[in-house]
């Protein structure tokens, strides 16, 4: 059986995503769960929140490009993986992009 650790990176791989161990426990610093913990059903339910708390702040990260240095990823499939886990989990989307617009009114008066 795989751990919660070989998950993340399995999954965050997909998308050219490599991230420290250390950040990844960090992910699970208020629960009882730690990367050699072992998947189960409910452990994979609270890894995926995880992964949905943690995705917002991962796609802020900017890219970086000079000579052979690259720091890239997949930023449209990691933003379509972040919703499916949303619907999945029944979370709200915060990155739906539906802000509020303002009508301006005022040639109406």
């Amino acid at each position: 059986m795989a751990t919660v650790g070989e998950f993340l990176k399995i999954k965050l791989s997909k998308f050219d995503v490599e991230v420290a161990d250390t950040e990844l426990e960090l992910m699970f610093l208020e629960s009882d769960t730690n990367l050699d913990t072992e998947i189960t059903p409910e452990v994979m339910i609270e890894t995926k929140k995880a992964l949905v708390k943690f995705i917002p702040e991962l796609l802020l990260v900017p890219e970086v490009s000079e000579g052979e240095f690259k720091i890239k990823f997949d930023r449209d499939g990691i933003l379509a993986y972040y919703r499916i886990l949303c619907k999945e989990l029944g979370v709200d989307d915060g990155l739906s992009g539906d802000t509020p617009t303002v009508t301006f009114i005022g040639d109406r008066w």
